[in-house]
């Protein structure tokens, strides 16, 4: 998250209605040349000659060896995506991002993966441990991605495997299944296939901590033990929001405005908020009414078995997420603790659950027969995650699991590059 260039602009350009135009701001190139790694294999196909120049694109460094793995040449989450998206572009694939968690993310596994069929699995393994060491793992978030768990699989003490569960794409769409109940029971079922046996460890951020929940409940009615249920800023279907909160909140954005503009200002003031608040409900309520209509189309072609028209196909894992976990209804208290990682700052897309909802436990004490244990942890909703904030998280996961905390020493540079 550290910014690479600065650029210096006399002024920020500005949309019709005031905000900022992003598009309109000016993109700064780096002008650094690359920095010089120490000699690996040299790729020995087209496939890894292309790859291997796409990453010294994206990471800035050369020569790349096939045999190195890409974030220990000073990949990021962030530069994942974006050599994802040439890859793509590069060989005319769709490349899941899990594809990138494997271990080791290389240049010679990459390769050998865009040779192979895609392959349809829930699984994505972020760390390798030891398989007789019960596994943790993270359930993917609203839009299905279980990239935002990376840091938090690294930070993880003790020998043990760490799995990303991600949704199960069709042929033709992101996910196959529309309701949160069928959901967790095929990832039960694929984690059972990898472990048989509990104790289990499961965790999920937002939907995925719904989700982890949901799973908690089948593997209990099952006869297994979910020894841990770590729902990380995420709150019960049931859980009530902060009465008039967006009221509120308009209603202090307009004393802000009306503040700044005087009482000359009024009118004005006013109409632009209006003109606003009506243009974006009205835009909202035609976006759900359209997504609606998608998930509805989506839901009975996959239950009838039916193809899917290409118009519905285009319906979004979060549109599905969203739909199946607002009709979905518990049927399970969980026997042990529930584990509530709270976001404590963040605005925006980034704000703590607990500023939204009324019950400082996000609702999640009636799931469960033993006790909903807090912890506070700085950062936003998604922000939690990212360093130095996931250490707190990936603390108190060791201190749960009765092992030592282990924080990973930051590796050395390799010649030629310099810590930052």
């Amino acid at each position: 998250m550290v910014p690479a260039v600065y650029t210096s602009v006399p002024a920020f350009p500005l949309t019709p209605n005031g905000k900022i135009d992003r598009k309109a701001l000016l993109r700064a190139e780096a002008a650094a040349a690359p920095a010089t790694l120490p000699a690996g294999t040299a790729p020995r196909t087209a496939a890894e000659q292309l790859i291997a120049a796409i990453w010294s694109q994206v990471l800035g460094v050369t020569p790349i060896g096939i045999d190195q793995d890409f974030f220990s040449i000073g990949g990021t989450s962030i530069k994942v995506i974006e050599a994802r998206a040439l890859i793509e572009k590069a060989f005319s694939v769709t490349l899941p991002l899990s594809a990138f968690f494997e271990t080791p993310t290389t240049v010679e596994t990459l390769a050998a993966r865009l040779g192979r069929p895609t392959e349809k699995r829930c699984l994505v393994l972020l760390r390798q441990g030891d398989p007789a060491v019960p596994a943790l793992y993270l359930v993917h978030d609203a839009d299905g991605e279980t990239l935002p768990y990376l840091n938090l699989a690294r930070r993880v003490a003790g020998n043990r495997n760490v799995y990303g569960v991600q949704p199960l794409a069709g042929e033709d769409v992101g996910i196959v299944h529309t309701r949160t109940e069928d959901m967790a029971a095929h990832y039960v079922a694929e984690i059972r296939k990898v472990q048989p046996h509990g104790p289990y460890l499961l965790g999920g951020l937002c939907a995925g901590g719904v989700l982890a929940f949901e799973m908690a409940g089948q593997l209990e009615a099952a006869g297994q033990q979910a020894k841990l249920v770590a729902v990380i800023d995420a709150a019960d279907v049931e859980a009530a929001r902060k009465p008039h909160l967006e009221s509120k909140r308009r209603m202090g954005r307009l004393g802000a405005a009306l503040r700044g503009g005087g009482v000359t200002a009024l009118p004005a003031v006013i109409l632009k908020k209006a003109h606003g608040y009506l243009t974006y409900e009205l835009t909202a309520r035609a976006r759900r009414a359209a997504d609606r209509a998608l998930f509805a189309t989506l839901r009975l072609c996959l239950d009838r078995g039916l193809p899917v028209p290409r118009w519905a196909r285009q319906v979004s894992v979060r549109t599905v997420c969203d739909a199946a976990e607002a009709e979905y209804r518990p049927r399970h208290v969980v026997r042990d603790d529930i584990v509530l990682f709270r976001a404590t700052g963040g605005d925006g897309a980034d704000e703590a659950y607990q500023a939204l909802y009324a019950d400082p436990m996000l609702g999640w004490q009636p799931r469960t027969r033993a006790a909903v244990r807090v912890i506070d942890v700085p950062g936003g909703h998604g922000s939690m995650l990212e360093e130095p904030n996931v250490a707190v998280v990936a603390d108190a996961i060791n201190d749960l699991l009765g092992v030592p905390r282990a924080v990973p020493a930051r590796a050395a540079p390799p010649a030629g590059l310099k810590a930052v």
